[in-house]
Formats: C-alpha cells, structure tokens, sequence
C-alpha cells in the first residue's frame, strides 16, 4: 500500500480576519489535542501573525480551557472543537472558525494517485 501525505493549511479568509485583528487581542487558540494547538500556533507564526497575548488549550484539559475561556476576546478553533465547546464559551467572545484547507496541488496529487489505483 501506498501512503501519501498531504498537507492541509490554514484558510486565507481566517489568516486574513486574524491579521486585522488588534495587535494586543487576547485570542484564545483551543484544539482536539496539545499537538494540533502547537501546529496552528506555529501556522500563524509562519505567516507574521505573532500574537502576543496568544492563550492556548487543548479540548482534554478542562481547567485550562475554562480560564482561557474566561480569558479571551476572540476564540480560533475549528468548527468540529468550535461544535464541541458550544454552551462554554462566553458570549461576549468573537469567534473565527479556523478551518484547515487542502491546497489545490495536494487535492490534484490524490486524484492522480486515487485514478492510478482504480486503473
């Protein structure tokens, strides 16, 4: 078997709507896990969107999440995390759904390697 890794990046719209947010923002990053808030951290670093009041939680560490929660203006995480913390977050929070995209040359990759396998 074949194994091809792709690699998903953050969508423009979020990156762009992050980028105008104020500078001192305190913007609450939250994942599924410790690693996918590492990965989007290091995406918005990648592309100059270093926030200095940046806060950040995993969905599996409830204290942490509650006082980031408690904490943030505006609150990044996916619509799947943003479905599961419906009723916790805060209504004066914004939220930016920070959603994940495959790039158009890894979706013709696996359409290429998809038809070669059915051939």
């Amino acid at each position: 078997a074949e194994v091809v890794g792709l690699v998903a990046l953050p969508d423009f719209r979020t990156l762009e709507e992050v980028g105008r947010l104020p500078r001192r923002a305190r913007v609450a990053l939250v994942c599924a896990t410790e690693e996918g808030v590492r990965s989007k951290a290091r995406s918005l670093g990648a592309v100059g969107l270093r926030r200095p009041r940046l806060l950040t939680a995993p969905l599996g560490d409830g204290k942490r999440l509650q006082a980031v929660l408690a904490r943030a203006e505006v609150l990044l995480a996916s619509p799947k995390v943003l479905d599961r913390l419906r009723g916790l977050i805060p209504p004066r929070v914004r939220v930016i759904p920070f959603a994940s995209v495959l790039s158009e040359g890894a979706v013709a990759l696996l359409r290429e390697r998809l038809a070669a396998t059915a051939a």
